[in-house]
């Protein structure tokens, strides 16, 4: 009986989650703010969820490539990389229970620091538009801090190793093909 009544709890609070077609919720500023004394405003940004959640990729720049491949969005411009569960609502960053985590990017993607204060919250993952969406505060010092809201693209484990590997008519197509089953 206790098992039943937790499933059912966790389905009535869970279903506009699991739906799929959800609107982002978040309102105000659009993600902006410093990297390294650097005025920096979310331009693009690209989402991959693994078994621990998201891997997100947020850039001030529109990729320079296939946007479901990192690489596309940490050329030429300060980026943020977040690792974030896959359930929506606020996650403190370094949390370690949470596994949050906020980086401040330089261009070379030489030097990456850990932001060492805020959260990052999931508002929605919609699978109709193949956006996750929600809001970021995190702060490292000075001159580099962000706030604001944020819209991306989710791509799928697939989509992104074939991106990653440059899969298209390779023969890695059996390694990218063996991976849909890890994102179950």
């Amino acid at each position: 009986m206790k098992k039943q009544f937790i499933l059912c709890l966790f389905l009535c609070c869970s279903a506009e989650w699991l739906s799929g077609c959800d609107k982002p919720v978040c309102t105000g500023q659009d993600l902006q703010g410093q990297i390294y004394g650097q005025s920096w405003t979310l331009r693009s940004g690209m989402a991959v969820r693994g078994r621990n959640g998201y891997v997100i990729t947020l850039s001030g720049e529109e990729p320079d490539g296939n946007p479901c491949s990192f690489s596309s969005y940490t050329t030429g411009s300060h980026s943020l990389q977040i690792t974030v569960p896959a359930f929506p609502g606020a996650h403190p960053l370094n949390d370690f229970l949470d596994a949050t985590q906020v980086s401040f990017c330089a261009a070379d993607a030489l030097v990456c620091d850990i932001a060492t204060s805020g959260e990052v919250r999931i508002d929605s993952a919609d699978r109709c538009e193949g956006t996750l969406s929600g809001r970021i505060q995190a702060y490292l010092d000075e001159t580099s801090f962000v706030d604001g809201c944020f819209a991306i693209r989710r791509c799928s484990i697939l989509e992104w190793l074939k991106a990653e590997l440059g899969a298209e008519g390779s023969g890695d197509l059996t390694l990218v093909e063996q991976a849909q089953g890890w994102q179950k």
